[in-house]
């Protein structure tokens, strides 16, 4: 988020007015963790920072939908160990960000299991995380696309049936 906001905001702006999405999915947090870990940002500092991000990619198009995706489960960032309190904060902020800013959210650290779950996911056979305890492997990443593929088409449906009209 730190480095989007550094870049020119009317070329940023524009090259997502161009390409006219239907649905901006934006999936920061990693590098973020880090920041958070090692107190060089607060939770306060990273929402605003977000924030000012969201808008950049937003400005020409202000209703554009939009998803966040929230950061994946870490055990390390950097050569910081995190802690499963940090992972929870940095979701609450990223889930704050999103609907304040108008856009859904999907909480990936929920969809793994909860904070401290890529250790298991790593120890899972087959494996579904690399050793680093920062990235997903292609399994993993497989598993994720359609846990969010799922969550989103759940969603949609949800939606065409309106209030009122649960699914029996």
């Amino acid at each position: 988020t730190k480095r989007l906001n550094g870049f020119d905001t009317d070329h940023i702006a524009g090259q997502v007015a161009h390409r006219s999405p239907d649905l901006l999915v934006l999936n920061f947090g990693g590098n973020d963790l880090r920041r958070l870990v090692g107190g060089s940002v607060t939770p306060a500092e990273y929402e605003q920072e977000y924030g000012e991000a969201l808008d950049r990619l937003k400005a020409r198009r202000p209703a554009q939908p939009c998803l966040i995706v929230g950061v994946i489960d870490h055990g390390k960032s950097g050569s910081y160990t995190v802690a499963p309190e940090v992972v929870d904060t940095m979701i609450a902020t990223q889930r704050k960000i999103a609907f304040d800013h108008g856009c859904a959210f999907f909480d990936t650290v929920a969809a793994m299991g909860g904070a401290g779950s890529l250790r298991k996911w790593r120890e899972r056979s087959p494996s579904l995380a690399e050793p680093d305890l920062k990235h997903l492997n292609n399994r993993g990443r497989d598993l994720i696309g359609k846990l969010m593929y799922q969550a989103l088409v759940a969603g949609y449906e949800s939606f065409r049936r309106g209030p009122g009209n649960a699914k029996q």
